[in-house]
């Protein structure tokens, strides 16, 4: 199949979306969000509305995740907490204290991988890392990193349960799937039409090449 033949956000972006193209491959970002920090966006990834990535470190986000909206990544936002103060008193009265406002965070930028699915209303704090295909529930805070495949939820988000079955979360993080050139991934209607919590065989015994 021809790219032009798609009928897809590829070739009719909705209006309210930026649309972030390189080649056949482009990225979504709805014009509601703020994004105030360096963002890396992944193939066929989209943010949803009123979002706020920001932050002094980079938020990494990698192919085909869907974030949903109200969407929210700052990185390095940690006040101090061992002084007599938690407030910017340097900004806000022009003191001239010594200590730091803000806590040096343990990490700093922030990974998103690929084939992430996060619900609205969710928090991800500095340092943060979420694993390839993850699923993050509506209103979770992540704090630390999620394991790849893992269904999350909760203030701090924890682990639900696995998407799959470990041999076949094993073999998907072998095939990195969302590096596959459009044609190829156009070709497997059947290997992303399987239902992998029923099915028992090799996951490349469903791949066209």
């Amino acid at each position: 199949m021809n790219t032009s033949e798609l009928k897809s956000w590829l070739n009719n972006p909705p209006d309210d979306y930026h649309l972030i193209k390189e080649g056949d491959d482009a990225a979504f970002v709805h014009k509601t969000c703020v994004v105030e920090c360096r963002l890396t966006i992944g193939r066929f990834s989209y943010i949803s509305r009123y979002s706020t990535l920001g932050g002094c470190y980079p938020i990494h986000i990698g192919a085909f995740v869907s974030i949903g909206e109200n969407f929210y990544c700052f990185t390095n936002e940690n006040h101090q907490t061992s002084f007599v103060s938690t407030s910017p008193l340097r900004d806000m009265l022009g003191m001239n204290i010594t200590y730091p406002q803000l806590a040096v965070p343990r990490r700093d930028h922030v990974q998103i991988g690929h084939d992430v699915w996060i619900g609205s209303d969710v928090r991800v704090l500095s340092g943060a890392s979420i694993g390839n295909g993850c699923v993050v529930g509506a209103r979770s805070v992540v704090a630390k990193e999620l394991e790849p495949y893992g269904i999350y939820g909760g203030v701090p988000a924890r682990l639900i349960r696995l998407r799959f079955p470990e041999k076949h979360i094993e073999q998907l993080l072998t095939l990195n799937w969302w590096h596959w050139p459009l044609p190829k991934l156009l070709a497997n209607t059947a290997f992303f039409s399987t239902d992998l919590n029923r099915f028992e065989g090799c996951l490349t015994d469903l791949i066209r090449d």
